[in-house]
Order: structure tokens, then sequence, then C-alpha cells
């Protein structure tokens, strides 16, 4: 095997597994959350009650590694400014991770940001 071969193979890390919460996989547990800064022209388009859904892949060390919004309410326009908000904010949420028999592990998990307006 030559060095450039061998460059190749170290440099790609094998995946690792991602599970489902349910029966031995306990589900993770948020330790750090940081609150969504609502961008100024979105927010006469959040009502209270705007519900968010997304996937995300809490890793072993209780960080999201993935993030994919699943659900949003109508809002027109669409406002990206917002979805990128919050993206920035949970990608910084901080959890405990998930666990099989007391080891941890990578998890999907479904987080939702809700909004309370006054």
């Amino acid at each position: 095997m030559g060095p450039l071969l061998l460059t190749a193979l170290l440099a790609t890390s094998p995946p690792h597994i991602v599970e489902r919460v349910g029966g031995p996989v306990s589900a993770p547990v948020v330790i750090k959350r940081i609150e969504v800064n609502i961008p100024p022209g979105a927010r006469k388009h959040v009502f209270s009650g705007s519900l968010f859904i997304y996937e995300a892949v809490i890793t072993e060390r209780g960080d999201i590694e993935e993030l994919k919004l699943l659900k949003a309410p109508e809002i027109r326009p669409p406002w990206p400014e917002l979805l990128a908000a919050q993206r920035v904010a949970v990608l910084k949420w901080k959890f405990r991770p998930a666990r099989r028999a007391g080891k941890p592990v990578a998890v999907f998990f479904n987080l939702a940001i809700e909004y309370y307006l006054q």
C-alpha cells in the first residue's frame, strides 16, 4: 500500500451507528438550551404557539451533528432569516447523551421550538 492510499484511509472515519430512542435506548436530555433570537423583520409574522419541529442526530458526546426541519407553520413570506436563527441557536444546545446499557450512543431525536410571545 502506497503512502497516498494510507493517507486516504486515515482521513476517512467509519460511519457511526445512529439509533432510535426506545426500548433499551434512553432519550437524550437537554442540559444547555440557547434561546432563538427572532430577527426583527420576522417578529411580526411569528405568533404564540408557532411550532417548528426538527429531527437531529445527537452524538455520543451530546452534540447535535445533523439538523433537518420536519415541520413549520405557514409563514408568509417563509422568513429564511428565522430558520437560520433557529439553526444557529439549536446547534449550540448540549445534551446528556442517550444511553444503551449505560454507554452513550448516537440517536435520532425530534426537537420542538414553540414560541410564546407577549
